[in-house]
């Protein structure tokens, strides 16, 4: 037996729903889709945006570790100049010391003693003479010790070859 659909009406809103279901389905699904694709080509750019951005920083970073280095080379070199500068402030404030001595000791000298050499080595010094008696010495060395540029004196060895003639020794060193 055959059947007989009385009411037509209902096949065919069913076959229409059905039809827009797919339709609605079918749409929901390309819309997902073009949101999908339209959330990754935003947060793509972002990325490469936020990739630009990084390889600037390091870029930057780069220059500034550069100029870092520089600043520290040129630190270096600042203080190697400030230690030659104070070594430079030192040995001319000891020549001018040792001059000042040596213009000290050209007027203390008694008559009647002779110096035979003088030797200045750094802050040390040697001074060899002769005298007839070495009260003359221990003059020289009185002397010597109220200077204010010597730190130190004292007679080193005294050497008699005859009663005429008595050589002495006198080392120190001078005030910083």
């Amino acid at each position: 037996m055959r059947s007989l659909n009385m009411l037509p009406w209902r096949d065919r809103r069913q076959r229409t729903r059905r039809r827009d279901a797919w339709a609605a389905l079918l749409f929901g699904l390309v819309a997902g889709v073009g949101v999908v694709a339209a959330t990754e080509l935003h947060f793509t750019g972002k990325l490469h945006e936020a990739e630009r951005r990084a390889s600037q920083l390091q870029a930057a970073m780069a220059v500034h570790a550069q100029a870092t280095a520089e600043q520290q080379e040129l630190e270096a070199r600042n203080a190697d100049t400030g230690a030659v500068l104070a070594e430079l402030h030192r040995v001319r404030n000891h020549n001018r010391a040792v001059r000042d001595w040596l213009e000290e000791l050209s007027e203390a000298v008694p008559p009647e003693l002779r110096l035979k050499g003088l030797s200045i080595k750094g802050t040390v010094w040697e001074l060899q003479g002769v005298a007839r008696n070495l009260e003359a010495a221990a003059q020289l060395l009185q002397t010597i010790r109220a200077m204010p540029t010597v730190s130190q004196s004292r007679i080193e060895h005294v050497r008699s070859d005859s009663v005429q003639a008595r050589e002495f020794a006198l080392t120190g060193e001078f005030a910083e």
